[in-house]
């Protein structure tokens, strides 16, 4: 856990330490004169009213990405472009906020990824939007986030302004066929009998989620729901189970700008709970961090990511953390860590970027209560051309050092 704690606190010292740096506005010189929305849209009164509070007060560019955001998020956006001209008097400013809007239909890839050792996963989304409603229907066939290879369909609808800005509710559901490697399935063959921290293996699982997200502050949110899964298991004998849990995450999302460096911390807290009294056969608990943060200046990028959890109780498979895939642990195979996944993991990595070139370092432990953490590393390089990214990581162990070969795209 040392390693974890060094970095998260060099992270974040590098971000205080920068802050200080990043707050001073050289654009405070000038006055807001006028600010436009073009074209018009639907936004709400609240929204109307911070964006004419901007009209005689000094030009801040945080302050500019805020309002563009918050104005994507409403109209539904694609993005939102903030113009800035001269004003009719020196030092005044005429700011114009343009939306793009998003297509009323949409064919879209959401994630590529190709591990040398893993293989191909994808998914592909095609998306209808008709005002505040958002609906979309994809494929996925995925060996990268999970224990297992799962191949099927999943569906969304969203409402945003749901019953305001502030609020949006989601309803998401998931149906999959499940594909396990020899690995896995010889690992839950020696599992002891008795063992309650290891569920079966399953065919099939299918997972509906009702969720709420609220805007709790400018950078928070927190969003609940109720997961409901169902799977049939496949060992010791066929039957069909169900795990239902309630989901929170609470997650921080700012984004601080200077005249040449740029800051953006993504922090959150999940926290998923089951129990038989909610009508399951699965009673756990399970804690997650994730934090990422960037520091950009001019060409280059520093980024910093970690993720720490826990687990406790008896959990699907699903549910358990795993490390050495296409964004995390690069350089290792998931099935040599742990081919069951693990009950606790702590995992940080720094990765620097210069124009098309990237160099990262990656370490982290994956273990089973009761068990001492292993710490594994990786080094890696790479290029990359916007969403497109491939690289080639080495982990870092005694003897023949295999390298991997990565591709990813749009994560």
């Amino acid at each position: 856990m040392r390693f974890v704690v060094t970095l998260l606190v060099l992270a974040f010292t590098v971000h205080f330490a920068c802050r200080g740096e990043v707050s001073t506005n050289v654009n405070a010189k000038y006055t807001v004169e006028s600010v436009e929305v073009i074209p018009s849209a639907g936004l709400s009164s609240m929204l109307r009213k911070d964006i004419q509070s901007m009209v005689g007060g000094r030009l801040d560019p945080a302050l500019l990405n805020e309002i563009s955001r918050r104005i994507r998020r409403e109209a539904g956006a694609r993005m939102v472009i903030h113009r800035i001209t001269r004003g009719t008097q020196p030092y005044h400013v005429r700011v114009v906020f343009e939306i793009i809007r998003k297509k009323d239909f949409e064919l879209a890839v959401p994630k590529l990824a190709y591990h040398s050792k893993q293989g191909w996963s994808g998914a592909v989304d095609l998306t209808v939007r008709a005002g505040n409603n958002t609906m979309s229907v994809g494929a996925v066939n995925d060996n990268d986030e999970f224990v297992e290879r799962l191949t099927g369909w999943r569906a969304r609808y969203e409402r945003t302004n749901f019953p305001n800005d502030r609020t949006s509710f989601r309803v998401d559901f998931e149906s999959y066929h499940q594909q396990w490697t020899a690995a896995t399935l010889g690992a839950f063959g020696e599992i002891p009998a008795g063992n309650s921290q290891v569920s079966g293996i399953y065919r099939w699982r299918n997972h509906l989620q009702p969720s709420v997200s609220i805007r709790l502050s400018r950078p928070l949110t927190l969003t609940s729901g109720v997961s409901l899964q169902h799977f049939q298991t496949q060992f010791p004998a066929a039957r069909t189970e169900s795990s239902h849990a309630l989901v929170n995450t609470l997650r921080y999302q700012e984004t601080w700008e200077g005249s040449d460096t740029s800051q953006s911390l993504d922090a959150g807290y999940s926290l998923h709970a089951a129990s038989p009294a909610f009508g399951g056969n699965f009673g756990y608990t399970r804690h997650s961090i994730t934090a990422n943060y960037e520091l950009r200046r001019g060409r280059s990028a520093l980024q910093a990511n970690a993720l720490a959890g826990s687990l406790s109780g008896r959990a699907p498979l699903y549910e358990r953390f795993v490390l050495g895939n296409s964004s995390t642990l690069r350089g290792w195979n998931k099935y040599d860590i742990q081919p069951l996944g693990g009950s606790r993991v702590a995992y940080a990595s720094v990765e620097y970027r210069y124009r098309m070139f990237h160099a990262f370092y990656d370490a982290g432990a994956l273990w089973n209560r009761g068990e001492e953490g292993d710490v594994k590393q990786a080094l890696g390089c790479g290029v990359h051309a916007g969403a497109l990214y491939f690289s080639i990581a080495f982990p870092l162990r005694d003897g023949r050092m295999t390298p991997v070969f990565l591709m990813a795209m749009n994560y």
